[in-house]
């Protein structure tokens, strides 16, 4: 009976644990009154890394902005128009014309990554039904910059002008520092002007978001068994600033996982498992800010909003398999696909908010690998040492549309009382 238990507590482990997560497992539950905890350990990476709506992984280097006459007109529009009003002059008629004005390149750089740590607390109400609590510290390590490269064409147009006695005026002298500075400067000015926070490294430590979990054993007969999973999501991370641009819009939502998964041992050494699972999210509020038009790099803070958020729900299934090498040894692979559609906006101020809707449907494939020591067998047979196991996992986004890559390393004890 003991080695039932034991057993069976590894398996549940696997399932009660944070959304934030590499590790996949056959379903389980508790047996009655059995309790369990556990750590998790993970880091995640590869934030800035993103497929794009035709499917094609692209790093952060996506959103550098080559600033030619057009970008320089939408970042800050009173230094072109009084260039170009300068330009048009018959004065100045042999330079070249504001159309092919070109700062240069503002180039994004650096990474983002997240360090976990989330303890479990499991407990069987029944032997078919088990609850669990997981809780998540996150550690997020922001290590972006701004910076600019190639060859700013105003320095040889604002030389030749003021060449010109009495051609350079105070505001167009001004125009002149702000151009001359290049993109990082120009963008940065424009940051503050519209009031978002400085992008330099930093580096922060809060509360995830909660997790609920419950695992109903439906019916078990022989090799097969079929599972009711339950999480509840709760929105106690940190939600998204409209105000800083290169935070983690990850955390503080409401949403329901609910998933029906079916076992089955093929033999005493592999076993697979299929789920399927169905995620509904709820509907919220957030801050946003309202662009104007799509693809604005910046917002004017006076269209800052709070809006209602309806997240569109997703489904996803994914295909398990466990090989026991050796008593102590397991080794397992899962794969994960799924889909979602756009998320819909709507606020009190007549904005477009469909602009908020843009490239927010996915879809995604997530590859897992995991090795497993356990030392719970040998505990059962020989009732001495101590029962735990420690288990390794890696996972990474290998196909997908509007979706992170988040690349994860993880580490799960266990340890059994």
């Amino acid at each position: 009976m003991k080695g039932k238990v034991l057993h069976a507590i590894v398996l549940a482990i696997l399932l009660l644990s944070s959304n934030v997560q590499a590790d996949f497992g056959l379903a389980a539950t508790l047996p009655k009154g059995v309790r369990l905890f556990s750590f998790r350990l993970g880091y995640i990476s590869g934030f800035t890394e993103e497929f794009d709506p035709n499917g094609t992984l692209r790093a952060l280097d996506r959103y550098n902005i080559q600033m030619d006459a057009k970008a320089i007109q939408k970042l800050s529009p009173n230094s072109y128009n009084l260039l170009k009003s300068v330009l048009d002059t018959q004065s100045f008629s042999n330079l070249a014309p504001a159309e092919s004005l070109n700062i240069g390149q503002l180039n994004f750089n650096g990474d983002s990554d997240l360090k976990i740590f989330v303890p479990v607390l499991g407990i069987g109400l029944t032997d078919g039904w088990s609850i669990g609590l997981a809780v998540p510290i996150v550690t997020h390590t922001s290590n972006i910059t701004i910076g600019q490269s190639g060859y700013n064409n105003t320095l040889d147009i604002f030389g030749q002008i003021s060449s010109n006695p009495g051609s350079l005026s105070p505001a167009l002298a001004q125009a002149e520092h702000d151009l001359s500075q290049g993109p990082a400067y120009l963008f940065n000015k424009e940051r503050v002007r519209m009031g978002y926070k400085e992008v330099r490294p930093s580096e922060t430590q809060f509360l995830g978001d909660i997790v609920m979990a419950s695992r109903l054993k439906l019916t078990e007969k022989g090799r097969w068994g079929m599972y009711f999973l339950q999480d509840l999501n709760l929105p106690t991370g940190p939600e998204d600033d409209p105000d800083n641009l290169v935070d983690l819009p990850v955390f503080h939502k409401l949403y329901l996982d609910n998933t029906l998964m079916q076992n089955y041992s093929l033999s005493r050494k592999l076993a697979l498992a299929w789920g399927l699972k169905y995620r509904l999210n709820l509907p919220d509020q957030i801050s946003v800010r309202v662009p104007e038009q799509s693809g604005s790099p910046l917002v004017a803070l006076d269209r800052k909003e709070r809006v209602d958020r309806d997240i569109a729900d997703e489904f996803s299934t994914q295909l398990i398999s466990i090989l026991t090498l050796v008593q102590e040894i397991k080794l397992g692979a899962a794969y994960e696909m799924g889909f979602k559609g756009s998320d819909g906006f709507s606020g009190d101020r007549g904005y477009d908010y469909s602009l908020l809707s843009e490239n927010t449907d996915s879809f995604w494939g997530i590859m897992r690998l995991k090795g497993t020591y356990s030392t719970v067998e040998h505990y059962r047979r020989r009732k001495t040492g101590i029962p735990f196991d420690i288990t390794y996992t890696f996972s990474d986004v290998i196909v997908g549309k509007n979706y992170e890559r988040q690349m994860s390393h993880e580490i799960l004890g266990t340890l059994y009382f």
